[in-house]
């Protein structure tokens, strides 16, 4: 069952730390045959690298959002995402979110920080992807 109440941003935050976490245990074994293989070549400064751990992230998102709404940390934080019109969301509205929440979170958080100011406490990458967080079960 899914509630109408906003998220408060410490809650947001929370569910991104642990989103987090599980990220960079996937990019432990995701980059494990990447350093066997490479070895010291393969480092922080490598644009190959950071792409291919971003793509890693997107793919995490956007897989969870559009297949149940829900990453792990947004099950164990009880939020999960939706359109606004109540539906799924769709591959563009998830691609779309990671970009804008990307480019926020890079400004500072300016994008998460709008939940603060914003009428309905929606985040800006929210906002302007059709997207909102919405609380579930009890």
């Amino acid at each position: 069952m899914k509630s109408n109440r906003n998220i408060r941003l410490a809650r947001r935050l929370a569910c991104m730390a642990y989103d987090s976490m599980l990220l960079i245990a996937i990019f432990f074994f995701a980059t494990m045959p990447l350093v066997m293989m490479a070895g010291s070549d393969l480092g922080a400064n490598n644009p190959f690298f950071f792409l291919y751990l971003l793509t890693i992230t997107l793919l995490y998102f956007c897989w969870f959002w559009t297949h149940g709404g829900q990453t792990l940390g947004m099950k164990t934080w009880k939020i999960s995402i939706y359109s606004d019109a109540g539906d799924a969301v769709t591959l563009i509205q998830a691609l779309s979110r990671f970009v804008l929440a990307l480019l926020g979170l890079s400004l500072a958080g300016l994008g998460f920080w709008w939940a603060l100011v914003d009428r309905d406490g929606l985040t800006l990458h929210d906002r302007i992807s059709g997207t909102r967080l919405l609380m579930v079960g009890n």
